[in-house]
């Protein structure tokens, strides 16, 4: 019918699978920690000043950011403390949280925190899903992956592998996070 489309992959036996497809930009995901992060943002409830330790989400590597939410709904800035036992957030990377301290950890005590840092990009398991890394790099990548896959198969596809290897590295500085001042990594 008008307006439908379709994706064609492996006509005749000749090109790749759908899963080696998958399998290509996912392992490209993967080689792309840890230069590539992706901007993360998690709420955590009722701080409470008596345990300044915050557990830090699992996908967290790196903070950045901590606010807390008064009643009126506005966020304020937890200043980073310039050093461990100073008033503010600080990160301990060894147990995957912040800590809090001082009057900054009294004005959010019982309120809401608000975590803003970079982690990796998760893998992609449906069409729907979404990578916020660079696409070229991604594309370059993955077609390396399958280009160096296929050269039991057809020796032909080894010019391929070093042609998208080269387009990989060129593109790697577009991966390539920049990050906020001020961040610790949560992870180690």
């Amino acid at each position: 019918m008008l307006g439908d489309t379709a994706d064609l992959y492996n006509k005749r036996g000749i090109g790749f699978t759908v899963a080696e497809y998958k399998r290509a930009v996912n392992t490209a995901i993967d080689d792309a920690w840890p230069l590539g992060l992706v901007q993360l943002s998690a709420t955590v409830a009722n701080f409470v000043y008596s345990t300044p330790e915050v557990t830090v989400p699992v996908a967290f590597a790196e903070i950045s950011a901590v606010e807390w939410q008064d009643t009126g709904g506005l966020w304020h800035v937890i200043p980073k403390g310039t050093r461990t036992g100073a008033w503010g957030w600080r990160a301990d990377s060894a147990l995957g949280q912040i800590r809090i301290q001082g009057d900054p950890a009294f004005g959010a005590s019982g309120r809401t925190l608000r975590l803003t840092g970079y982690g990796r990009q998760d893998t992609l398991t449906a069409d729907a899903d979404l990578c916020a890394l660079n696409a070229e790099w991604v594309v370059a990548r993955a077609a390396y992956h399958l280009a160096a896959g296929a050269m039991m198969k057809d020796p032909a596809f080894g010019q391929w592998t070093s042609l998208f290897m080269q387009e990989a590295e060129r593109l790697k500085t577009r991966i390539r996070t920049q990050r906020r001042p001020n961040t610790e990594r949560v992870r180690p």
